[in-house]
């Protein structure tokens, strides 16, 4: 029966798999608190809207009581 199915077939299966791991992964880690408080991306009620502001709060509050704010942002992209 597998000879059947070409290897393409096979993706959406693999791709079903790793997402429930990732979702018992995440259910675990939020468990035992193991996700910072700062990470915002891929929670329940939490958007990464909240790390923006997060942000702007920060560079807001430093440049209020005259203090050096520094930043690195990285834009990372992969073209395979």
């Amino acid at each position: 029966m597998l000879e059947s199915y070409r290897p393409i077939s096979f993706l959406p299966m693999f791709g079903n798999i790793f997402e429930k791991l990732l979702r018992r992964l995440l259910t675990i880690a939020l468990k035992q608190n193991a996700l910072p408080n700062f990470q915002l991306g891929f929670r329940a009620k939490h958007a990464t809207f909240y790390q923006l502001y997060h942000i702007v709060d920060n560079i807001a509050t430093s440049l209020e009581i005259k203090n050096y704010c520094s930043g690195l942002f990285l834009d990372v992209s992969l073209n395979l």
